[in-house]
């Protein structure tokens, strides 16, 4: 069942591997979807995202990729074969590396200039957008902007007390009660009113 669903074998499997002696999974159970060869060269992941890039050039190093791949595959378990192939590509890597000693030497700009493709302005004409202002992480106990609902639930916990103008159970007093603001308004109003008549 994990094999039909999944496409790997459970591993009771493994038991039975075990006691038949045999010490390699069978390529009948081995799903294509598992193999690095599923994906062909030419359509693998690009070392070059962005910019001018040739598509020869592409191709060839994919299928140099996939070729060498298929190498260590096929001599990963013979130690001495595997060495002497280290050898070889590690002399070919020094002899590339020999004939093109500019290659070593690249600053970590011209690399992302090679990545991108772009090569970076002489004058920086886009500047950084403006600060903007932000809660804060709170170091100290007003240093940050609070945010609404925070600031709610700190008004509900405070302490209730009788307002002696409006005589409601309030976190306010007299001198700032909202209805005694409101009472002075108005008397403020009718006053400049009646002076102007």
């Amino acid at each position: 069942m994990t094999f039909q669903r999944y496409g790997f074998l459970c591993r009771h499997i493994f038991c039975v591997f075990n006691n038949l002696d045999i010490e390699e999974i069978p390529g009948k159970y081995i799903l294509n979807r598992w193999k690095k060869d599923l994906i062909p060269p030419d359509m693998r992941t690009r070392k070059w995202r962005y910019g001018e890039s040739s598509e020869d050039c592409v191709r060839m190093g994919n299928e140099l990729r996939f070729m060498v791949d298929v190498c260590v595959d096929i001599i990963g378990k013979d130690e001495e074969k595997l060495s002497e192939f280290v050898e070889k590509v590690r002399a070919l890597k020094d002899e590339i590396e020999a004939a093109h000693p500019s290659s070593k030497s690249k600053k970590h700009e011209q690399l992302i200039e090679q990545h991108l493709g772009v090569e970076k302005p002489s004058t920086n004409e886009i500047e950084n957008p403006s600060v903007l202002t932000y809660k804060g992480c709170g170091t100290t106990h007003d240093s940050r902007l609070k945010p609404l609902k925070e600031k709610l639930i700190e008004e509900y916990q405070k302490p209730k007390r009788r307002c002696g103008k409006c005589k409601e159970m309030t976190t306010h007093d007299s001198r700032n009660c909202e209805k005694k603001k409101a009472e002075k308004a108005k008397a403020k109003a009718k006053a400049s009113s009646s002076s102007s008549s």
